[in-house]
């Protein structure tokens, strides 16, 4: 997945993306690095939440991914 790509696919799913990796014990260390060693919503952000995403939650990823390509 292209940087743009993961810029898009934050945008599309941000409120399931971003509580996610947030609120999980395995991946909040990883949320607050990012979000206090980066500018909020900056593209390096959007990126970093993606990628963390991707690891921690791959079958809900997956979902997404899917459901997003049949539109």
């Amino acid at each position: 997945m292209e940087k743009q790509e993961k810029i898009v696919f934050y945008n599309q799913h941000k409120f399931i993306i971003q509580p996610s990796i947030k609120n999980q014990a395995q991946t909040q260390p990883l949320w607050r690095k990012l979000f206090w060693t980066t500018a909020r919503e900056s593209d390096q952000y959007k990126i970093g939440c993606v990628d963390i995403f991707k690891i921690h939650f791959p079958e809900l990823y997956i979902t997404l991914k899917t459901n997003n390509e049949s539109i």
